[in-house]
């Protein structure tokens, strides 16, 4: 079995982001649409879930719902106050 990896020099800047600017990916994405998990990856948020939990931990109220095939799909509800 052949795991879904790029190809060489497929989009390489998008490995290895500091977890800060995957956030504010993450964010700008949602601030725009649900997220899921595939959507995430496809932009080099590779673990998406930490991500949500950390914006999540400065006041954002974002749910996460499962498609029936696991995927995680994210919804921000509402953003921090200030």
């Amino acid at each position: 079995y052949v795991y879904n990896t790029p190809s060489a020099g497929a989009d390489q800047e998008h490995h290895s982001q500091p977890a800060a600017v995957q956030r504010k990916r993450l964010l700008t994405m949602l601030q725009r649409a649900p997220v899921s998990t595939l959507e995430a990856r496809a932009v080099g948020i590779m673990s998406p879930a930490p991500r949500v939990f950390e914006l999540r931990q400065i006041g954002l109220e974002i749910i996460t719902t499962r498609l029936p095939n696991r995927v995680g799909v994210y919804h921000l509800v509402r953003e921090a106050q200030p």
